[in-house]
């Protein structure tokens, strides 16, 4: 096993949520490593997994081994009734830990669909500008206003995010510093998966939408500002007059067109009947 030092002591450890059906195995992934975003993988540790359910007590559940990637997948058994609960895997040798949250969503569950960078934020370079220089990402007019929209009529939100998994604490952090609505974040864990193309951050939204239809969850609406949007959305099935599109892609596609601000749509939205969830 491997030895923790201060060599690598800022640990940079990631996880996207997880959304499983009731009584189905949830896949619980998460990504350990050190030094900043020049990491170090932490290869061959034990991580314990804790689950907070709904109760405000932690209740171990089991352990895994890092793989040489500092990769570890937990397998929690279908036992959790629908809703949201907190995960904490947390490492053996030092108790450092990530966050994750569960959301245990049966057949029918509404859900809302956000891209952030140029979507929620003004633009894409927010993302580099955080990375390399501490910068907090602008929001635009309104946009925590659509979100809480979409959770006040009972949607579940979901933030599909091109960004790396690697900024995974910086996305959650920044979302609720603004007071964006509760939601499951998702975070690309591969390179190729980051790239602006339908063949990279496109499909990589694809596959993950068309996995939760799959699982008979029902995608209401969806909200970007990328031909790649417009590509996953359409293609995972989800109206093109329940997609809005803001910035130079505006309407692309035959999808609603937004400029400048989400303070119309917010309104619209939030003037909507809520939707009746399966649980």
């Amino acid at each position: 096993m491997s030895q923790l030092t201060s060599e690598f002591a800022s640990p940079v450890h990631s996880a996207s949520d997880a959304i499983a059906r009731p009584g189905q195995t949830a896949a619980l992934e998460a990504r350990f490593a050190y030094g900043g975003i020049l990491n170090k993988e932490l290869e061959d540790e034990w991580v314990w997994v804790f689950v907070d359910d709904c109760s405000g007590v932690w209740r171990y559940v089991g352990y895994a081994l890092t793989s040489d990637e500092g990769r570890v997948t937990f397998n929690l058994a279908g036992t959790l009734p629908p809703g949201e609960y907190d995960v904490r895997m947390e490492v053996v040798g030092d108790a450092t830990w990530v966050p994750i949250r569960l959301w245990v969503l049966p057949a029918g569950t509404h859900v809302s669909v956000f891209d952030v960078d140029a979507t929620l934020t003004t633009s894409d370079t927010q993302e580099l500008e955080e990375i390399l220089l501490g910068h907090t990402p602008d929001a635009y007019p309104s946009a925590p206003d659509l979100t809480r929209a979409e959770a006040g009529r009972n949607e579940i939100v979901l933030y599909l995010t091109g960004r790396p998994e690697v900024l995974a604490g910086n996305t959650r952090g920044w979302l609720a510093g603004v007071g964006f609505a509760d939601g499951a974040v998702h975070l690309a864990s591969a390179a190729a998966d980051i790239l602006p193309t339908n063949s990279g951050v496109g499909d990589y939204k694809l596959r993950y939408l068309r996995a939760l239809t799959g699982a008979g969850l029902k995608l209401d609406d969806a909200f970007g500002n990328a031909t790649t949007d417009v590509y996953a959305y359409a293609g995972a099935g989800i109206s093109v007059a329940r997609t809005w599109i803001i910035g130079p892609n505006a309407g692309s596609g035959g999808t609603n067109g937004v400029t400048g601000s989400w303070a119309a749509v917010a309104a619209q939205i939030g003037a909507e009947a809520p939707v009746t969830q399966p649980w």
